[in-house]
């Protein structure tokens, strides 16, 4: 998974294909992944705390892709402006498009409408294509920094892993909880249990 959000860090405009394998790749193992770390936290808690532990991780986990999803939109959003300049000004400046027209460009390519691009004036079909090209290389460039820090995250995640206690030990036929109708045992033992605070 890391290797593959790495290789995401390369997709352009002109290899959609790579970006469809690399993408479906990336996110396969991602289910594989939760349900390990949440199987192993509750491995090393008591038996009655499994219910907080299932909580504290679940929460985690929404906590933390929160946490992420912010940081990469912030990363994404910081280096954006940087790639237009640098990308499609100099493109559309070979063009005959005045400079106004070129502002009105970058403060359109948020919205990708195709309608707002051609109502520019000066914008022709051939111009079109060139701002869709390069506003599409600016925005891969702008999110190749995104899986950077993807990719990194995951190394650290790996190092984690290799750093794991051996779990061997707790791999037993033991079940701390069963759930079972009540006629199979023949009792209530929510019953019982009131039963049993109540006496005490």
């Amino acid at each position: 998974m890391t290797a593959f959000l790495g290789a995401m860090s390369t997709i352009t405009y002109s290899n959609k294909g790579s970006a469809i394998a690399f993408a479906f790749l990336s996110t396969f193992p991602i289910g594989w992944g939760e349900v390990m770390t949440m199987l192993m936290v509750q491995y090393i808690v008591p038996e009655q705390d499994l219910g907080v532990a299932f909580t504290v991780v679940s929460s985690v986990r929404t906590i933390m892709g929160s946490i992420f999803a912010a940081v990469f939109v912030a990363i994404y959003s910081n280096k954006l402006p940087g790639y237009m300049a640098s990308i499609v000004v100099p493109a559309l400046q070979e063009t005959s498009l005045s400079a106004e027209a070129i502002s009105e460009v970058l403060a359109t390519a948020p919205t990708a409408s195709q309608a707002a691009f051609s109502a520019i004036q000066g914008v022709t079909p051939e111009i079109l294509r060139v701002i869709n090209a390069k506003v599409a290389d600016a925005y891969g460039h702008s999110y190749a920094f995104v899986y950077y820090t993807a990719a990194t995250l995951g190394v650290v995640c790996l190092l984690s892993a290799l750093c794991l206690r051996d779990f061997d030990v707790y791999l037993t036929d033991h079940v701390a909880r069963m759930v079972y109708k009540k006629e199979e045992t023949k009792e209530d033992s929510l019953a019982k249990h009131i039963e049993h605070r109540e006496g005490a």
